[in-house]
């Protein structure tokens, strides 16, 4: 198993099962939120995502349905294409798994990349990359596609990364 820290912020991500090194071809990755910590909206087109809160509340929502507070002992999986976000409502930290089916060997490098960036100080305050042409590159990597009036960003995201 292994562990990535980011900075004091809190954030950790832990490597459960990969799907590179036996993971059976699931990947599962645990992290660990600081308060008000979120994913914006996104969908992926390659695997079913599930969530599984293991401390803490992790608030959910999908685009056009209501919020849903995900507790330790829920799951809820995510189909390809379904537009959605997460984010950490409360006041401490919290811990939750991602089981990805297929596993993803790109998405799990991702968030490697994006924990080392966040350790160079290289996210804004927001914590998002500041460098564009790490934003696409990591979007690709994780299979995370942007929806609404940031669709057509997706194909150029996908072209630049190619030329990267």
């Amino acid at each position: 198993m292994t562990t990535i820290r980011q900075h004091p912020g809190g954030d950790e991500l832990r490597i459960i099962r990969s799907a590179d090194t036996g993971g059976e071809g699931v990947t599962e990755l645990e992290f660990r939120m600081a308060p008000g910590g979120t994913c914006g909206f996104h969908f992926h087109k390659q695997f079913i995502k599930t969530l599984l809160p293991v401390e803490g509340t992790l608030a959910y929502l999908q685009k056009g349905r209501d919020l849903r507070m995900l507790r330790p002992g829920d799951s809820h999986s995510i189909a390809p294409g379904t537009l959605h976000r997460y984010f950490n409502p409360g006041t401490g930290l919290i811990r939750f798994r991602v089981v990805l089916e297929p596993g993803h060997p790109g998405y799990e490098q991702g968030w490697i990349q994006w924990f080392a960036l966040a350790e160079q100080g290289k996210l804004n305050r927001r914590m998002q990359a500041r460098n564009l042409a790490h934003v696409l590159r990591l979007r690709v990597m994780k299979d995370m596609h942007w929806g609404g009036w940031k669709r057509p960003l997706n194909r150029i995201a996908s072209l630049c990364y190619k030329m990267l």
